[in-house]
């Protein structure tokens, strides 16, 4: 995507006119743009936005420096359109074009998200209509508008708002009603949640007043109005207690596992309990069994410093029920010297579980067609991060690391780079050798060091110690503890660690991908035929799960 050279602008809230819109015209469809490869070891270029910092919002932070404009005064009903183009700030990299009888947004990709700081004029209960155009049956629009509180913005409202094409703009109009709850400076957000990589193209946003605020509306279909849920997104199958949460929101012994699969629901403060939310008293070291609230070594040798406790990163983890595109994106930049493309339509979120599968193009010199997945969050030390992963069964590596985004200047961590297979004869070890460094790129000085472990050298207690990589899945983790150490983690054991001589210390967002080259250190390339077997050729990730350690 290219950066748009546009400058924020304030916004002005207009009346609701007949005449907004009109002759429906073409927009071009997007394309993503390819970074350039990088001259030393892979490494990533310039992320494809500009990402936010690490907010426990439910909807990624937007930055604005610019004050909301005064509403028009002449609007006594209190409609008022949003023009696309007058976005406060934005998250992604968006563009114009002349489109639609006017101005609209295009390159609007999932996961983006244009903020509006508007005036409102009456508070009261509003529908909304989108003017679109997309092509994308799952073309998901999200609206977000400052809470009762006033202190952070909520979900008001998804709509798909397909159109069939780029060149068709069309109204459409919300299902669900929500409350603006009052007049003054409120902040609305539109976000694109769709698993397609392209959403939609927006021209404006249009709100209607429908009548006075409505205390009974209740967003999540719970039964329980929106001013009194204190779960305000319960899934519909759930059963809710009188405030609108469920079991599997709630936890009794504030132990870290939900009441709905706690068989211990009484457990002692403080003590280390295991999955099943009981305590664990040694013996066998399963990390499937361990808490997943917390690291997965706190179960089994809680090594967590006096005086701290473990924050979940939401924006940083996931359980991989659904594509998110509101955490992660994928990157088509390719590394150099290899026979590798980068493709959206390579990974994906099907079962459970986040897939990169490699896939054969015969004939081409970028055979091995393949995919990347990131974080849209970024965060700093002290932190810990793991994830559960079974690697691909080819000569390639499946990887999980940590970076800043920016080949030039760069801070790496490699959690793994696994090739489970390798075709060079040269690599014994690898089908059990778990691959780590961390690399850094300053002002064209390269400094890097690994601290390589081995699965036979866990503890005779591991459950899967001696486990070959691609005969399950594994769990691989990092803890940063500060400006020059990195310890790894390896199915709940620490194992090597890494410590820099320069200073490591700009913040990293989340990778994984698959890729391979011909030479030693990777293993060797693949046989072209292993990419016709998808059960083999593809990486799969269970889930992801990260923390920053805080003060109590």
């Amino acid at each position: 995507m290219r950066t748009p050279s546009k400058f924020l602008t304030a916004l002005t809230v207009s009346s609701l006119l007949a005449a907004c819109g009109g002759a429906s015209s073409t927009s071009p469809e997007p394309s993503p743009a390819t970074s350039p490869s990088p001259a030393v070891e892979p490494l990533p270029s310039s992320s494809p936005s500009s990402l936010p910092s690490i907010s426990p919002s439910a909807v990624p932070s937007v930055s604005a420096s610019v004050s909301p404009s005064p509403a028009s005064s002449d609007n006594p009903n209190g409609n008022f359109v949003i023009q696309a183009e007058d976005y406060t700030a934005t998250q992604g990299d968006v563009d114009t074009e002349s489109a639609d009888g006017g101005t609209v947004v295009n390159f609007f990709n999932s996961g983006d998200v244009l903020e509006f700081n508007v005036n409102i004029e009456l508070a009261g209960l509003y529908e909304v209509t989108y003017r679109v155009s997309s092509p994308a049956s799952d073309a998901v629009a999200e609206l977000f508008v400052t809470n009762q509180a006033g202190d952070g913005v909520e979900h008001v409202d998804t709509s798909v708002v397909s159109t069939g094409d780029w060149a068709v703009f069309e109204d459409v109009v919300a299902g669900q009603h929500f409350n603006i709850w009052s007049a003054g400076p409120n902040t609305i957000q539109l976000r694109g949640s769709g698993t397609s990589d392209y959403q939609f193209n927006t021209n404006y946003l249009s709100f209607r007043r429908i009548g006075d605020i409505d205390v009974d509306v209740d967003s999540d279909a719970d039964g329980v109005p929106d001013h009194t849920d204190e779960c305000p997104e319960t899934s519909l199958d759930d059963e809710v207690n009188s405030v609108g949460c469920a079991l599997s929101q709630l936890d009794g012994d504030n132990d870290g596992i939900s009441n709905d699969v706690d068989q211990c629901p009484a457990s002692t403060e403080g003590v280390n309990v295991d999955a099943n939310g009981c305590e664990f008293s040694g013996g066998v070291i399963d990390v499937n069994t361990a808490n997943p609230a917390l690291p997965s070594f706190t179960t089994f040798l809680d090594t967590t410093p006096a005086g701290k406790q473990w924050q979940k990163v939401e924006a940083m983890s996931d359980e991989f029920d659904t594509w998110d595109a509101a955490k992660w994106f994928k990157s088509t930049w390719n590394y150099g010297d290899t026979p590798v493309k980068m493709m959206h339509s390579n990974s994906g979120v099907t079962d459970g579980y986040l897939w990169i599968k490699a896939t054969l193009n015969a004939g081409s010199t970028q055979w091995f067609e393949t995919s990347r997945v990131h974080s849209r969050a970024k965060i700093l030390f002290p932190m810990y991060t793991e994830s559960r992963i079974q690697v691909a069964n080819i000569s390639a590596y499946s990887t999980y690391w940590l970076n800043n985004g920016d080949a030039n200047n760069r801070d790496e961590i490699d959690i793994i780079e696994i090739n489970p297979t390798p075709t060079c004869d040269c690599q014994p070890n690898y089908p059990w050798q778990m691959n780590s460094q961390y690399f850094i790129v300053k002002n064209g000085d390269i400094e890097r060091a690994h601290g390589n472990s081995n699965n036979n050298d866990l503890s005779g207690a591991n459950a899967l110690k001696g486990q070959r990589w691609n005969e399950d899945y594994h769990v691989f983790g990092a803890w940063w503890k500060d400006k020059n150490t990195v310890q790894f983690y390896l199915n709940g054991e620490p194992v090597n660690s890494v410590t820099t001589t320069q200073d490591f210390t700009l913040e990293q967002e989340i990778i994984w991908d698959l890729w391979t080259q011909d030479s030693t250190w990777v293993g060797g390339l693949p046989a072209q035929d292993d990419l016709l077997n998808e059960a083999n050729s593809t990486m799969k990730v269970d889930w992801v799960r990260t923390w920053q350690l805080v003060d109590e």
